[in-house]
């Protein structure tokens, strides 16, 4: 987003060919960007991780013997769970926001032509 963004600044206002060519690969790439294909993927991808990890906690609670090692690994998975899903919710967020305050731009100063 960030590559695209700078990528549109840069390019957002001049008649050269090259300028030109420049917006319109922006006023598509910000269209996929923006599109729930991302969120889909992260998603799916969140929720596998989430199941993963649930499958490992069954399969520790399953233990008869609980040994030291269960604890710090069920630690290292849900510190790894922690890290996961914010820097998911932070990025997409994040992502998300600059993508359609973009598109709404590039949509002004660059509209699909009819037709």
């Amino acid at each position: 987003m960030i590559a695209l963004e700078t990528k549109w600044h840069f390019n957002e206002f001049g008649d050269e060919a090259d300028q030109k060519a420049a917006r319109r690969e922006c006023r598509y790439e910000v269209e996929q960007a923006a599109g729930m294909t991302t969120l889909l993927t992260s998603l799916v991808v969140t929720a596998f991780v989430i199941f993963i990890f649930v499958l490992g906690v069954l399969l520790w609670q399953a233990q008869p013997e609980k040994s030291v090692a269960w604890t710090y690994i069920g630690l290292a998975g849900a510190g790894f769970m922690v890290i996961y899903i914010g820097m998911t919710i932070y990025l997409l967020g994040s992502g998300y926001r600059k993508a359609r305050r973009l598109r709404s731009t590039v949509r002004t100063h660059f509209p699909k032509k009819q037709g």
